[in-house]
C-alpha cells in the first residue's frame, strides 16, 4: 500500500487520539540489493539532545496531526484537502510525551505533512514551520539512528512511542513481501502531565 518509493521518516498512525503502541514486521520476500531497507530513529535521544533553549520553546506545546491523508500521502477519498490551518481535522497531540513504562520524556512529532496540514497549536504559523523544520531535521538526524537490512524470516518488534522509523525506495522490478501487525496503544500522554516530577536527568 505504500508503493516503491522511499517513505519518509514517521511514527505509525500518529493521526488517530490512540497511535498503536508498537509494530511488528516479519518479511517474506526481500529485494536482492537491499531495497527496501528500514532505519528506526531514538526520540528519546533525539529529546535529551536538543539544546535546553529549544526545550523551552517546545515544552507544554501540543501539534495538530492531519487525518485527510493515508499512509502514502494520499488524500483519503472522504477527506477534504485543507486550505488553511483551522481546516486541519485530526488530534492534537503533545510534542514530548511521556512513555507510560519508562516514565521518559520523548519528542513527539508523528508525520510530517505538506503546510498547512502540521502546525503546533496556538504559535502564529510561521513560527510553527520553522521550530517544526529545525525540530524534523534534530530528531530525524542519522547519528540517532539504526538500519536493519532485512533477510528472508527476520521480524522486527519496535516500540512506535519512542521510535521514528523510514524505509528506503525499492526496485519496482522486485518483490518485497512483508506481514505487518500492531500492538494496541494508549492516550498519548503529555510529558508534562506526569504524575511524578520529571527531572533535570530526564531532560527538563
Amino acid at each position: 500500500g505504500l508503493g516503491s518509493l522511499e517513505v519518509d521518516w514517521h511514527t505509525d498512525n500518529s493521526y488517530v487520539e490512540m497511535p498503536p503502541a508498537g509494530s511488528l514486521l516479519y518479511s517474506v520476500e526481500v529485494p536482492s540489493d537491499g531495497g527496501g531497507d528500514t532505519s528506526f530513529s531514538n526520540q528519546y535521544e533525539a529529546w535529551t539532545s536538543l539544546p535546553d533553549s529549544i526545550k523551552k520553546r517546545v515544552w507544554g506545546k501540543v501539534q495538530k496531526q492531519d487525518v485527510s491523508r493515508n499512509s502514502a500521502g494520499v488524500l483519503r477519498q472522504t477527506a477534504k484537502l485543507p486550505m488553511t490551518p483551522e481546516e486541519v481535522e485530526g488530534p492534537n497531540h503533545p510534542m514530548v510525551r511521556l512513555h507510560p513504562r519508562t516514565r521518559k520524556p520523548a519528542l513527539y512529532l508523528g508525520r510530517r505533512r505538506v503546510w498547512p496540514s502540521n502546525y503546533i497549536v496556538g504559535m502564529d504559523y510561521q513560527e510553527s514551520r520553522e521550530l517544526l523544520s529545525l525540530l524534523w531535521d534534530h530528531a530525524t538526524n542519522w547519528d540517532l539512528a539504526w538500519t536493519h537490512e532485512w533477510r528472508v524470516g527476520d521480524a522486527l518488534l519496535w516500540d512506535n512511542r519512542v521510535a521514528m522509523h523510514h524505509r528506503k525506495a525499492i526496485d519496482i522490478s522486485q518483490r518485497r513481501v512483508m506481514y505487518r501487525t500492531q500492538i494496541k496503544g494508549e492516550p498519548v500522554i503529555p510529558a508534562w502531565d506526569a504524575e511524578e516530577k520529571i527531572t533535570a536527568d530526564n531532560g527538563v
